[in-house]
């Protein structure tokens, strides 16, 4: 191993949807640090294996659990496998999100039902089987938001409220636990580079957005998040409670007018 300082040695954390994207930038930044990791997954057995095998090659110990985060029956038990193996749950991302998009009055309840299952009361229910893990030492629960809950863009709107719903649970919860010695806080993402940029109709005018916008000229990428989540998982950031971290590259700072020259 390197000599990056390891902050979170002696921690497990799970990490729900922890196999792609985000979620695996957010999984190898955590055991980079120290931490064992719970690798939730919901289909892809292949992606969640090659995860935990770069988690162990860290020198960390790595589980995977499937569990489909629309299911309260597998999310408890999930954490029945957690209390029946390692017995310890310091850190909780919910990073697992399920989007549909389209115009509102073309929204099916189901798709409607089914983002808000995912993005926000599959943590309600994390949250209430990992408590008792979280308050034995204190722990951290750290929700990914997107800037959709307070900017509208096209054909976004179930995603965009069920993720100013998490936002909103998020600081519920944080009132609440921060007496149980738990942190709870959200990274609220800009454009990241993964495989959801598709979601969009025309995923291209995402990246040139995200380019024209951000004054480092670029879109995200998942590592930018998964530094911003180890941050909030630490000592230093102890004095942070039921806050909304945006990490999007500076993208919505303003409006550039020149932008409307060409």
């Amino acid at each position: 191993m390197s000599e990056h300082k390891q902050h979170l040695a002696g921690k497990v954390a799970v990490v729900t949807g922890g196999s792609r994207g985000i979620g695996k930038a957010i999984s190898l930044r955590l055991a980079r640090d120290g931490a064992d990791i719970i690798l939730n997954y919901k289909k892809d057995e292949g992606a969640a294996r090659e995860t935990a095998a770069e988690i162990e090659a860290l020198g960390v110990r790595a589980l995977t659990i499937q569990a489909d985060m629309r299911s309260p029956d597998d999310i408890k038990a999930m954490f029945k496998t957690v209390e029946e193996t390692w017995d310890q749950c310091n850190i909780l991302i919910h990073n697992a999100g399920f989007g549909v998009m389209g115009p509102i009055l073309r929204l099916g309840r189901f798709s409607w039902n089914a983002t808000f299952e995912t993005n926000v009361t599959a943590l309600l229910l994390l949250v209430q089987s990992a408590h008792k893990f979280l308050a034995r030492d204190g722990g951290h629960i750290i929700g990914i938001g997107s800037e959709g809950s307070r900017t509208c863009f096209s054909e976004y709107s179930a995603i965009g409220t069920s993720k100013a719903a998490l936002e909103a649970l998020i600081r519920y919860m944080a009132f609440e636990f921060v007496r149980d010695g738990i942190r709870v806080n959200c990274v609220s993402a800009g454009p990241v580079e993964t495989r959801a940029i598709q979601w969009f109709k025309y995923p291209h005018a995402v990246h040139n957005f995200a380019e024209r916008k951000s004054p480092l000229g670029r879109i995200g990428l998942p590592s930018d998040l998964a530094g911003v989540v180890s941050f909030l998982c630490s000592e230093d950031a102890n004095w942070i409670v039921g806050q909304t971290v945006i990490a999007d590259g500076g993208i919505m700072l303003g409006v550039d007018f020149k932008d409307w020259l060409e």
